[in-house]
């Protein structure tokens, strides 16, 4: 049997030494005679493991082990020790695990399509690049020459201008929230968006085709900006009775700052040179929203064009000025800017309309009782579908409850795991009426009716743009209307 067979030289040796360390730390609460037994014990496996006696050694041994089970008793706090520094070492291994070799991530939002999606999860290697120092934004060794253009990299928070990087393993250890992004540029490359493209030059002056012709950058959309007003941040010092003076920024880059005055004067004045909008090439594109006849007469000054087809109307707002521009402050203390931006109407046909649902995206969102919200991989109130909440909310008649996804015109149902599957072309989400396409573009991205025309004062812009390329216009990176249009 199993049971009887012979401990081996090495185990029996491990027997004594663990008795030994345990008899030098309590022998003094031992009464005579069991002292007295456990050292006899103790010399006659010493005396037979240096004559190498297997037999007699294994005797001995399982006398001790016996003698444990019968005096040796662990006090509450031992035990308590012995887990606590177990379970410590198990977490300072598993952080530099994490942090230098590999470590598990989850999709968070969509803002890495089509490549990864919300809720997909990856193992990520961390050695692609070098050797990371746990914890901290350094390396102990990192080869620059392995970083490529369009290649998805995990980089870190630190020193970024982002909300909410910083973050703590295992509640223990602070570090800078991770990312996963797509490298685009290296130091002195010079890039330049347009017509939804990046164009770039490396530091010898040679184009940078791969930004246009690899894939995925092939077929995605890129815009230089999420809206003209940026982010908008308090000048330290700036404040005092008469005055105070925000700047506005894009992609952490400062383009201008604006003075408001107690009297309520506003003056700004550009950062970059007489017109900011040439920045990243913001001056070739703009801020797109589909609008009704209604909505058109009711809330801009433009008037409803003499076009028996037009269904519907898009608005452009384009080429941002720093004068005329406003600002305000919420009942909370927010402040927020409106630049002033000219706006131009164009009416939409059904043509138009089969073009921009055919090319429709959307961020991924859930539909309960008809109303939409978008995902939130966090977590969402339980009642979000009811009021109070619901009436910021779309809504999106005929959709069965679910979760679901539109890319490049494909409406997906995303089910367990993050698993999508194409949903046919009689689901209610491919309704063609006029209304039920504006409200997919207009409130695809944030899902929320602050975009809309009737919200005022207006703080938000669908997140839709619209730019020309090649003499054609495009939303959504589909051509929308052609140059003889």
């Amino acid at each position: 049997m199993f049971g009887s067979r012979l401990y081996t030289l090495s185990k029996s040796h491990t027997v004594l030494k663990t008795m030994n360390q345990w008899y030098r730390a309590h022998w003094q609460e031992l009464q005579r005679e069991d002292l007295n037994r456990l050292e006899d014990q103790l010399q006659n496996l010493d005396a037979a493991l240096q004559a190498r006696d297997r037999r007699k050694a294994d005797g001995y041994a399982r006398s001790l082990e016996a003698f444990a089970q019968e005096r040796v008793h662990r006090s509450a706090f031992s035990i308590v020790k012995e887990v606590v520094v177990a379970i410590l070492l198990a977490i300072i291994i598993a952080t530099v695990v994490r942090q230098v070799w590999f470590e598990l991530y989850q999709i968070p939002t969509g803002s890495m399509r089509p490549t990864y999606r919300e809720r997909d999860h990856l193992i990520v290697s961390k050695t692609t690049f070098g050797i990371n120092v746990p914890l901290r934004a350094e390396h102990l060794y990192f080869d620059p020459d392995e970083v490529q253009r369009t290649g998805v990299i995990v980089w870190t928070g630190h020193n970024v201008d982002l909300p909410g990087t910083d973050d703590r393993y295992f509640w223990l250890f602070p570090f800078k929230k991770r990312y996963i992004k797509r490298m685009i540029g290296l130091p002195s490359d010079t890039l330049y968006f347009y017509g939804g493209k990046i164009y770039g030059i490396d530091r010898d002056g040679n184009a940078l085709t791969v930004l246009q012709d690899s894939p995925p950058m092939d077929t995605l959309e890129h815009i230089p900006f999420t809206g003209f007003e940026g982010r908008t941040e308090l000048v330290p010092g700036s404040y005092n009775q008469l005055s105070m003076t925000w700047e506005l920024r894009q992609m952490n880059t400062p383009l201008a700052r604006f003075t408001a005055e107690t009297s309520g004067n506003l003056s700004a004045i550009s950062l970059v040179g007489d017109d900011f909008t040439r920045m990243y090439g913001i001056e070739n594109f703009a801020m797109a929203r589909l609008l009704t006849p209604n909505e058109l007469r009711t809330y801009t000054k433009h008037t409803v064009p003499d076009d028996p087809e037009a269904l519907l109307y898009l608005e452009l707002r384009h080429h941002p000025q720093l004068d005329q521009s406003k600002v305000w402050v919420d009942g909370r203390g927010g402040m927020h800017l409106q630049l002033d931006a000219p706006t131009t109407i164009l009416p939409l046909h059904r043509s138009h309309l089969d073009s921009i649902q055919n090319g429709l995206y959307t961020n991924r969102f859930l539909v309960k009782n008809g109303v939409a919200i978008r995902y939130d991989v966090g977590g969402l109130p339980s009642n979000w579908d009811q009021p109070p909440l619901s009436r910021m909310l779309p809504s999106l008649p005929g959709v069965p409850d679910g979760m679901y996804e539109f890319y490049h015109g494909q409406a997906e149902s995303i089910g367990w795991f993050g698993a999508a599957s194409q949903l046919d072309r009689s689901h209610g989400l491919y309704n063609s009426d006029p209304g039920f396409i504006q409200s997919l573009f207009n409130h695809g991205i944030q899902f929320s009716k602050a975009v809309d025309a009737s919200d005022r004062p207006q703080q938000s812009w669908p997140s839709r743009y619209a730019y020309f390329r090649d003499g054609a216009l495009y939303l959504m990176g589909a051509q929308v209307m052609t140059a003889t249009d």
